[in-house]
């Protein structure tokens, strides 16, 4: 979630936006304190904490 001006934005699974500045118009003030939040953290987090798993055996 988002918290811009006492408005919270929910954001759906990792996806492009084009325009930062409209979710977090200020780094400081908007998107600091959302990326601090355990849950943004953990959604941010998810793609990276996937294993890879072998197609083939190795041998």
């Amino acid at each position: 979630m988002t918290r811009r001006n006492s408005t919270i934005i929910n954001l759906e699974k990792l996806k492009e936006i084009k325009e930062l500045r409209k979710v977090w118009p200020h780094e400081a003030l908007n998107f600091t304190p959302w990326l601090a939040e355990e849950d943004n953290l953990t959604l941010l987090a998810e793609p990276w904490q996937q294993k890879p798993s072998a197609k083939h055996s190795v041998t």
